[in-house]
């Protein structure tokens, strides 16, 4: 870097320091290491400013919890335009993104441009689960199966949605199946206040055998 100065320098520093990142077992470390990868990812796109480098700096920002940066570099992305794989993912991401600091809307809007994949379903599906709309995100989930009919995530989802419409048999059915398809969904189960109101039954102590 400090004899050519050239973005693939900072580049290849940034994905060096995002690896090194997943070593690490202390989040403080890790989270100093992302934003170090974001800092020369981004020194790399000014330098060479395409939309898949921009998704790399808020990539790391993301990661390491910078939601703001990350929105932003986001958004620089796709100003900036490109390949329809590399905006989809663009798009992907940051749909998560908005969910996670609650702007549904936009993040529904994100998800429109990001293709049909099956983490785009799930995510639509989790929008429509906190905006209360459960039939639509009952139907969501129930085409991700589609994509990936074995997903134990997909089946505690429907069970969660189940949970909130009061389908006690529903609970049972789903939960039964993702605790079948992935053990740990049991311990999960138990400790979501999703299902507080089924805790105590036959149901409950069934689906988590």
């Amino acid at each position: 870097m400090a004899t050519t100065g050239r973005w693939e320098a900072y580049h290849n520093l940034a994905v060096v320091l995002l690896q090194r990142s997943e070593k690490e077992v202390s989040d403080k470390v890790r989270k100093a290491y992302l934003r170090r990868a974001a800092t020369n990812f981004t020194l790399a796109a000014h330098r060479n400013p395409t939309a898949d480098l921009f998704y790399r700096v808020a990539t790391a920002y993301h990661r390491a919890g910078d939601r703001l940066e990350a929105l932003q570099n986001y958004d620089y992305a796709i100003k900036l335009g490109g390949p329809r794989p590399v905006l989809e993912k663009v798009f992907a991401d940051k749909a998560a993104l908005e969910i996670e600091v609650g702007q549904l809307d936009d993040a529904l809007g994100s998800i429109s441009y990001s293709g049909k994949s099956y983490q785009n379903t799930m995510n639509r599906g989790l929008v429509y689960l906190l905006k209360s709309n459960y039939e639509g995100a009952a139907n969501l989930y129930q085409e991700a199966l589609t994509l990936k009919p074995r997903d134990p995530m997909a089946y505690y989802c429907l069970a969660v949605v189940a949970a909130r419409s009061k389908d006690e048999g529903q609970v049972g059915q789903y939960l039964t199946r993702a605790v079948q398809l992935d053990r740990a969904y049991a311990q999960r189960a138990v400790e979501d206040l999703e299902f507080r109101d089924y805790a105590a039954s036959k149901m409950f102590l069934e689906a988590l055998r």
